[in-house]
């Protein structure tokens, strides 16, 4: 059985994928190099999962909450790049916010951050990160 925390990467995979408001030809778990890519594989979306943040609910309970971040490192090619990125960060938020608890395993998504590379260092790309907080309640000692 899989841990919540897979799961709910699980959910924003396939979320991101089984959207049908924006094409998105390449979502995957793994990073690979952008140069090697076909350009009908942009926009492109990779998400794994980094920092996280556990606290107690109760001293005599295992019972815990976590706040787990998610990066979503996005690309875009071709012209009017800055643009690009821009609506692509609301379409995701939109894609995203339709269920908010991954699934059920979660209590709540938040886009926190967004953090841009600069255009001109990988033209004809551009990058950004958007970061993810998911809370969610867990028992120790259980996947």
């Amino acid at each position: 059985m899989a841990s919540k925390r897979e799961l709910i990467l699980q959910d924003i995979v396939e979320t991101v994928k089984g959207n049908t408001s924006i094409s998105i030809p390449t979502v995957r778990r793994d990073p690979t190099d952008v140069n090697k890519m076909a350009k009908t594989a942009f926009p492109c979306v990779f998400i794994e999962s980094s920092n996280e943040v556990r606290t107690d609910i109760t001293m005599a309970s295992s019972t815990r909450l976590a706040t787990l971040e998610v990066y979503m490192n996005v690309w875009v090619y071709g012209t009017m790049l800055d643009s690009k990125r821009n609506e692509f960060i609301d379409q995701l938020e939109e894609i995203m916010d339709a269920d908010r608890t991954r699934g059920g395993h979660a209590l709540n998504t938040q886009l926190t951050r967004v953090e841009y590379r600069e255009l001109a260092e990988a033209e004809p790309y551009a990058s950004m990160r958007l970061v993810w907080a998911i809370e969610y309640v867990y028992t120790q000692g259980t996947p």
